[in-house]
This record gives C-alpha cells, structure tokens and sequence, in this order.
C-alpha cells in the first residue's frame, strides 16, 4: 500500500517501519506529489545513520531550530537509522515535544517497537514491512528453542550471532536483533498472571539489561550471555 492511501493529513512526525532504501524512495515520491521539493532544496534533507546517537541527536535539534531558506516553505528531515541509543532517544524527544511550524520530521526504522514509548507516542506511526507476520513467526521459534536449550547451547548461540555480524557490528543490527531476542523471550515466558515468581524475577532483570543495550559502548555479547546464564532452570 502506498504512502498516498496512508497519510492523510501531514503529521508533524512519523515513525515509518520498514526496508530504508524502499521508504525513502516511496517518501520522496509521495512528497513531490504534495509539491515538495527533495532535489535542489535546502530545506529537505535525508540522513542515514547505522546508530544514531546523543551528538546526532543534538546536531539535528539544531538543524530543526533554524529558519526555512525560503518564505512560506517547509522543512522536511528524513532520519534513516537502525539503531537509535537511550541518550540519543532522550535528546530527540525534546526535539519531538516542540513541534515547529511547517517542519515535518519522518524516522525511518526497521521497527518502530525498538524506540521508547514516549517517542512513539510523539509520533504517527506508519508500517511498510512487508513480512511481519513472517518475522514474528521466526522471532518467537528462536526464543522458544533458546529457553529450551542447555545453557552451553545458549552459549553457542549467541556467539555464533555475534560472529555472524562482524562486518557490521557498528550498524546497529546486531542490537536490533538483540533486543528482538529479549522481547521474544519475555512474551514466551507466559502472560502476567501465568508467570512463575522465578520467571518474574529474570524478567525485571530482562528489562534491566534491556536498557543497557542501550548504551553506548556496552558490549551486545555480554548482554547475551548475561540473559543466557539468567534463564530460569
């Protein structure tokens, strides 16, 4: 479904979900259609980050503060990320709670879940993934395989996905994967009211380690293997 039949009216801010390259391109069509320009205008600009963090954040509050180059025209940004840090979010929400007028900001993201609640809730949300089912499917079998296995197969595991993203252990992915893994564990322990007082323990500290997969330097492996040797026998 094309952006035309999504957007209605044009939002201050979206959170648009799905492949990078094929939003921007399908954005960039849908704003010419509204006579934007996105060739030759200073006052469009698209940006991709691998990780976006608290100086990206900062650089672009400042981008979002000036004034137009041109009278009664608007500014559109277009930040492409896989990965969006906790001081990076923070910083971007201040951003996203003074709207300014005729600025539209779009993120782009592999999946809008990733960023916090406050930032979402900032923003008109927008899914473009075409297999999403499909992934959740594979999301949940590989949380439930990990709960099953030994505690040296969960060690295995995560050290054949870390390795598995060497080359590009900057962009961000790995923490996305990350991040879908602990998610996928705690909807595989049991609902609220079925879980075990064990399973609620490991999920607070589920959270915690959450959050700090968020910070900037600490290690995705060590986060993993802190989950794999915390699992409830």
């Amino acid at each position: 479904m094309s952006l035309k039949s999504k957007i209605k009216n044009l939002h201050h801010a979206y959170i648009l979900e799905g492949e990078s390259e094929f939003i921007i391109s399908e954005l960039t069509e849908f704003l010419e259609s509204l006579n934007i320009k996105t060739l030759g205008n200073p006052d469009f600009s698209v940006e991709r980050f691998s990780n976006f963090n608290i100086e990206d954040a900062r650089e672009f509050k400042n981008k979002v503060a000036r004034k137009s180059f041109g009278e009664n025209t608007k500014k559109v940004f277009i930040i492409s990320a896989n990965f969006i840090n906790r001081e990076a979010e923070q910083a971007l929400l201040k951003t996203l709670e003074e709207p300014t007028e005729d600025t539209h900001i779009f993120l782009i993201l592999p999946d809008a879940e990733k960023v916090a609640e406050t930032i979402r809730s900032r923003c008109e949300i927008i899914s473009l993934r075409e297999d999403s089912s499909s992934a959740n499917a594979k999301g949940n079998i590989e949380a439930k395989k990990f709960l099953n296995s030994t505690l040296a197969q969960r060690l295995d595991y995560v050290k054949t996905l870390v390795e598995s993203h060497k080359k590009d252990e900057d962009s961000g992915i790995l923490k996305q994967e990350a991040i879908s893994l602990l998610n996928n564990l705690e909807l595989s322990l049991g609902s609220p009211t079925t879980k075990s007082a064990e399973n609620i323990e490991f999920i607070k500290n589920l959270w915690r380690l959450r959050d700090l997969l968020s910070d900037r330097g600490t290690p995705t492996k060590t986060i993993l293997e802190a989950v794999a040797i915390a699992l409830p026998k």
